[in-house]
């Protein structure tokens, strides 16, 4: 079997049915659900960082390491979403919180009841640019510090400093 040349549409590699505008035509369609993927998130997460900061919210510890855990009721109507960590890291940030330190999990899990808390939830530690850490602050929990790529997602609890 004789090759066509490429200028006619046709190469050695493509089926008999298949063209140059197919596989074009076939790009767009990718690119436009790519594309659509892409505002449904900015959409979902432009939900979520604009919730109310009336929250209940809880003292922890005292002195140097005092810090407030903040319930949040995001427009969602959710108080314990799942995100990825940059989308929780950006929904803390965009109301005025921070994704809690290892140390404030730590000190959570103590008095997980009484916050309300149960699942996985993020850290502001990384542990490499594709990785973040995060702890079980279920009943089951026992404080183990644990890490998962920061497309995963896990439960947000943001935190503000006492002094803030």
């Amino acid at each position: 079997m004789s090759e066509t040349p490429a200028s006619e549409g046709m190469g050695p590699e493509e089926s008999m049915g298949s063209s140059r505008s197919h596989h074009r035509n076939r790009k767009l369609v990718v690119i436009g659900a790519i594309a659509l993927v892409l505002v449904a998130g900015t959409a979902l997460a432009g939900s979520l960082t604009s919730g109310s900061r009336s929250g209940a919210a809880t003292t922890v510890g005292s002195g140097d390491s005092c810090f407030i855990v903040q319930d949040v009721t995001w427009n969602d109507g959710t108080t314990d979403p799942e995100m990825t960590w940059q989308a929780a890291t950006d929904a803390a940030s965009a109301k005025g919180f921070r994704l809690p330190t290892m140390d404030e999990l730590r000190a959570m899990l103590t008095q997980r009841a009484s916050l309300n808390v149960n699942g996985n939830y993020w850290s502001s530690e990384s542990k490499s640019a594709n990785m973040a850490y995060h702890m079980d602050l279920s009943a089951a929990g026992d404080g183990e510090i644990v890490y998962l790529v920061k497309d995963g997602t896990l439960h947000v609890r943001p935190v503000v400093d006492c002094s803030s």
